[in-house]
């Protein structure tokens, strides 16, 4: 089988609920610790008894690690967190099993899908999974997938359009791991070649959706005149200012949030083939007035001599270096606008 029909075949009978199966493996574990620890007692009372101060003691040293500040951000718990025997297809696929955790419940308890869903790994992970597969493929791969699965349980998207499935990287999600979630409208990425229109609704899509931090936006297609009824009116996204990069007298611009930069000639900001470019190399994203870039690529990549480990923020003139080589790949940014000097 081909590795995109491996991508769309590879779970048909559609994915299992994540939360539920926790919860009832966590009750069965409780309840055969409990059955062994009678068996060991020889006693109900006695292995009730055990089973409770075993939980007390569990709880008191789960307080007293998180007074000494490790919670799930401690360097230590991120580096227990990673799976290093996962790489990008494996992390890909696990994702996608778990597609169902986006779902909204509404109060009715019927379910409602995103129209635009993040699915994020880390940049290495990313950078190995397009070694061998193309991003556009399997971005269109994953909301195939998506939509097959809304539609096999009767689930409507929570805006009318299409629905769309982006993979993406982070570097603050562990190596072998991935994280769902909503896209949101303000750095939601949309592609020239997507036949939506741009723009995100200001209010509710109608009476199932709860109102509030559930509520959903993101890129939709408008049916049908709105008028002066209840129907969520279409806002026309701010325009954003240029960025523009100059590489060994070539030059690529975007003006759209979430661009990517490397050397594939399908991405939208497209570099020389140089041997310290990786094939997705970073991506450039505005939020909070400004330009930001992100390393996706195993090469690394330093801005004005400072290695970028996280999001960092970008301004006119600033010097990109593609790779930690000294004789990497730069680049000079322009970025059109006012305010965006040097």
């Amino acid at each position: 089988m081909a590795e995109g029909e491996e991508i769309r075949h590879l779970f048909p009978g559609g994915p299992p609920d994540r939360r539920r199966q926790k919860r009832w493996a966590i009750a069965a574990g409780i309840g055969v610790a409990w059955v062994l620890l009678i068996v060991e007692t020889g006693s109900l009372v006695g292995g009730t008894v055990v089973s409770v101060m075993l939980a007390a003691v569990a709880a008191a040293s789960y307080a007293v690690l998180r007074s000494l500040g490790f919670g799930l951000d401690h360097p230590w718990v991120q580096r227990m967190r990673t799976r290093p025997w996962r790489n990008g297809q494996d992390v890909l696929r696990l994702g996608l099993r778990h597609l169902p955790e986006v779902l909204i419940i509404t109060p009715n308890r019927s379910r409602i899908a995103p129209n635009s869903v993040e699915l994020q790994m880390n940049p290495d992970d990313l950078a190995g999974l397009a070694e061998s597969l193309d991003l556009d493929f399997i971005d269109s791969s994953a909301t195939e997938y998506y939509e097959d699965m809304l539609r096999k349980r009767g689930i409507r998207a929570a805006k009318p359009g299409p629905v769309h499935v982006s993979v993406v990287g982070d570097p603050e999600i562990p190596a072998g791991r991935y994280r769902l979630r909503k896209a949101q409208p303000a750095n939601s990425f949309t592609r020239p070649d997507e036949n939506v229109a741009r723009g995100w609704y200001a209010s509710d899509a109608g009476p199932d959706l709860p109102p509030g931090p559930t509520m959903l936006a993101g890129p939709t297609m408008l049916a049908g005149p709105t008028g002066a009824t209840s129907m969520a009116t279409v806002m026309a996204p701010p325009s954003l200012p240029r960025l523009r990069l100059i590489t060994a007298g070539q030059v690529a611009e975007t003006e759209v949030s979430g661009a990517r930069a490397g050397r594939s000639r399908k991405l939208e900001l497209g570099l020389p083939a140089d041997p310290t470019v990786s094939r997705v190399h970073a991506q450039f994203t505005f939020d909070e007035g400004q330009w930001w870039i992100t390393n996706l690529g195993r090469n690394g990549i330093t801005v004005n001599g400072k290695p970028v480990h996280a999001r960092l923020a970008v301004h006119a003139g600033d010097s990109i270096r593609w790779g930690r080589q000294p004789d990497a790949l730069v680049s000079r940014i322009e970025i059109d606008g006012p305010g965006q000097a040097a």
